[in-house]
């Protein structure tokens, strides 16, 4: 699932289950910087003369290592319940037991984390997190892109209110449906743990809701879902600000970061000794927490080895990193844009020194 799915219906869950203001939009935020959290840095503390790095709760490496299948699994491609364990199931049992133990840690940073993993098994429902030819989308992007997780199929599985044909089973999914029935599902966890009177209702207003916000199931076509987006996120603020009485504010990448890490002498620097309390710190533990959490359920016997797709093992062609990279342009993914940026930027860091 994407931004809208993450922030703004996360929110409007968590909001609706009885979770304050506050703790929802810091759920809500948790939930979609998981996809943000790109980067590993190194983050310097003079007053204590220590060194903080955090790791990475997404990738778009185009190939495998056990380290990139370790992030998918863990946040993006929870197994499910099926024939093929590796196969993602919507609400697995996996994913309910991992969001029931996030939600009775009482972090929202964890709560938030396990919220998109929870929610990603509708939309990668019938992925696998790995390198794997069940993936493969048969098409002519076969031989342009590795089949990781829905990489050949673009971002189409995680947009709201598109319709699109699976070209391995010939199916019609309705992405509304899936995210509908994962809203619910999400709230239900929700009302359960803050013990909300009336849920049933509650739920069904949800339900009514969800149907006025996400709008008319259409084709994917970027410019028309990129005008369309933004008018739906215009109607979650509009929505948050009336039935919650909170203005919710536009979703920033970047703010946890810039409050708490700030750029000096070709290095970064925490901004105050008290670093431990800044949310960007507290979702990094909550990443940490999580992988471990989740891995140790996944690979409990600690031999786990999938997708040996490499760089040296790749057909010709599907290796091709610029071609990658400019494939997903084509597609427009907003965020592998801004993942261009930041890489960049690094890169500029890296040659300064």
């Amino acid at each position: 699932m994407d931004l809208e799915f993450h922030y703004y219906i996360t929110f409007i869950a968590a909001a609706h289950a009885g979770f304050s203001n506050e703790q929802a939009q810091r759920i809500a935020y948790s939930s979609q910087y998981v996809d943000n959290n790109l980067y590993t840095h190194r983050v310097f503390c003079p007053l204590h003369s220590t060194v903080y790095e955090n790791e990475i709760s997404a990738t778009f490496s185009p190939f495998a290592s056990q380290q990139v299948n370790k992030t998918l699994l863990c946040h993006h491609f929870l197994p499910g319940n099926g024939d093929d364990y590796y196969i993602v199931t919507p609400n697995s049992p996996l994913a309910n037991q991992l969001l029931h133990q996030a939600l009775h840690s009482k972090d929202p940073y964890l709560i938030g984390i396990a919220a998109h993993a929870y929610s990603d098994t509708w939309a990668h429902q019938n992925f696998k997190g790995f390198y794997d030819s069940h993936n493969a989308a048969d098409n002519f992007t076969s031989n342009l892109i590795p089949a990781i997780g829905h990489a050949q199929f673009g971002i189409v599985p995680d947009c709201v209110a598109i319709r699109w044909q699976d070209p391995r089973t010939g199916r019609y999914i309705f992405n509304n449906i899936r995210f509908r029935d994962a809203a619910l599902c999400l709230f239900d966890h929700f009302a359960a743990f803050n013990n909300l009177p009336n849920s049933t209702k509650s739920r069904n207003e949800l339900s009514l809701q969800l149907r006025k916000l996400l709008g008319k199931t259409q084709d994917y076509f970027i410019l028309r879902h990129e005008m369309t987006s933004r008018s739906r996120i215009k109607k979650y603020i509009a929505e948050a600000k009336i039935k919650y009485g909170y203005y919710l504010p536009y979703y920033d990448e970047d703010l946890w970061w810039e409050e708490a890490v700030e750029h000096r002498n070709m290095n970064y620097f925490w901004k105050c000794g008290n670093y431990c309390e800044s949310n960007w710190y507290r979702f990094q533990e909550a990443v940490k927490k999580w992988k471990s959490m989740a891995w140790q359920e996944i690979n409990p016997e600690g031999n786990l080895s999938v997708g040996n797709y490499t760089e040296n093992t790749c057909e010709a062609g599907a290796g091709n990193r610029s071609t990658y990279h400019t494939f997903i342009k084509l597609l427009g993914e907003r965020s592998y844009i801004e993942h261009l940026r930041s890489e960049l930027r690094e890169n500029i860091g890296e040659y300064r020194k």
